[in-house]
């Protein structure tokens, strides 16, 4: 079993921006970091509010992980770069744009800065980055939309990760609930992005505790 401490972080996923700050808010109350995945691809066909809309929620004291699910990332990293509570940034490996370019420039700015992998990519499709970047997040779900089935298979990834020696932080995001959470506990990752098994409980706060507890 792994040794790790697994974080669990809220993830926030809405295409309405009422949805999205009542989600935001929610979380800001028993939480300090909250992962927003901004969905704007032509691999989905639906999308999420924009990474300005995200911003414009009023909060304090919290932390924000961005997983950018985007064609062009760059266009938007600036605004990010700017707002202070944006500490993470992580490009999707179908992104158009120059992925490593935006690492280096997302570490310049004193952000951390990772990928993430989608459910068809393999450990050769990873390796090229692995020198450079602080996380890898691997999709446990075809992502686009919470609540996708979990994809068992994907932990594979993980040890393989573990076995090239990579020493960066590795998380899973998608279909985490107190189920999978007994599975993806015994391997070596270090955090975990939980969207609709928190946003959708009827206690939010409850639910993460329950999840916090499981991993502890």
């Amino acid at each position: 079993m792994s040794q790790n401490i697994i974080r669990i972080k809220p993830a926030v996923l809405a295409a309405d921006p009422e949805e999205f700050a009542a989600q935001i808010y929610a979380c800001e109350d028993f939480c300090s970091e909250i992962d927003i995945d901004i969905i704007n691809w032509t691999r989905n066909a639906g999308k999420t509010i924009s990474a300005e809309q995200a911003l414009m929620c009023k909060t304090t004291g919290t932390n924000f992980s961005f997983d950018l699910m985007m064609d062009h990332p760059a266009e938007i990293f600036d605004l990010l770069a700017e707002d202070s509570r944006v500490n993470t940034v992580l490009y999707n490996l179908h992104s158009k744009d120059n992925v490593l370019k935006l690492v280096h420039k997302t570490q310049d700015a004193d952000m951390l800065a990772g990928i993430s992998v989608n459910p068809e990519s393999t450990l050769t499709d990873l390796e090229k980055y692995l020198a450079w970047v602080d996380i890898v997040q691997i999709m446990t779900i075809e992502p686009g939309a919470q609540g996708n089935p979990f994809l068992k298979e994907r932990l594979q990834l993980v040890t393989e990760l573990r076995s090239t020696g990579f020493t960066g932080l590795i998380g899973l995001d998608g279909g985490i609930n107190l189920e999978t959470i007994e599975i993806v506990k015994n391997y070596k990752i270090d955090f975990v992005s939980v969207g609709s098994a928190i946003s959708r409980a009827s206690s939010p706060s409850l639910m993460y505790h329950k999840l916090v507890t499981a991993v502890s």
